[in-house]
């Protein structure tokens, strides 16, 4: 692929998110932006995003836009834009999920500096990889954190082909983990963080994956 970011890329994840095109998906980004829209089509290395659908805006109305939110938590209210042409390598992980309203709109959440999660690199055990140390982990409630300065809270699903999947969460340990939610931590975040409740899965790129955490 022809792109600054080509030591991310990562075509199995690539190939993962093709499957969520046409969906409503949350994009996070390895620059600390955050996106919310409708993936629509994929030309080389470089993705097409779209105003979502289904989704209401204010008083109840169609919300026919794609809304962004740059690495900067002071904007209270995230731009609105009409399409967005994204490289894929910059991608860090992907939402789906059922979503009703923009998570952007509005958020409440945590700030990122209560979590009382804890980094862990496991200093005595010698395994050949990250991605190893995740599949020894996989059902258990945990957190990833990814380059771009987002943490990723939920169960930890499969881990393969250089992807991590993670869902919601089976255990409360308030505010790194939620019971049926992704919690995620992020620079883009007034609050620090947000809460999806439902059936939300996040995909993230291994090779974005800088540690794990531990309750």
């Amino acid at each position: 692929m022809s792109t600054p970011l080509h030591h991310f890329c990562n075509r199995e994840f690539t190939e993962e998110l093709e499957e969520l095109v046409e969906r409503n998906v949350l994009l996070f980004m390895l620059d600390g932006s955050v996106i919310f829209g409708r993936i629509t089509r994929f030309c080389d290395c470089v993705a097409t995003i779209l105003p979502a659908i289904g989704i209401n805006g204010y008083y109840g109305q169609a919300f026919p836009f794609v809304q962004f939110r740059p690495p900067n938590g002071t904007l209270f209210a995230p731009l609105t834009i009409s399409e967005v042409d994204v490289d894929v390598c910059n991608i860090a992980a992907v939402i789906e999920g059922p979503f009703v309203l923009s998570p952007l709109a509005v958020v409440n959440g945590f700030r990122v500096g209560k979590t009382p999660l804890t980094a862990t690199s496991f200093p005595e055990r010698k395994v050949d990889s990250l991605e190893e140390e995740l599949k020894e982990l996989e059902g258990q409630n945990i957190g990833v954190s990814t380059l771009g300065g987002w943490t990723f809270g939920g169960q930890l699903g499969d881990v393969d082909d250089c992807i991590v999947l993670i869902g919601s969460a089976t255990t409360n340990f308030p505010p790194a983990l939620v019971i049926g939610s992704v919690v995620v931590f992020g620079p883009a975040f007034p609050g620090g963080s947000i809460v999806l409740t439902g059936n939300f899965h996040a995909w993230i790129n291994l090779k974005a994956v800088v540690q794990v955490l531990l309750p």
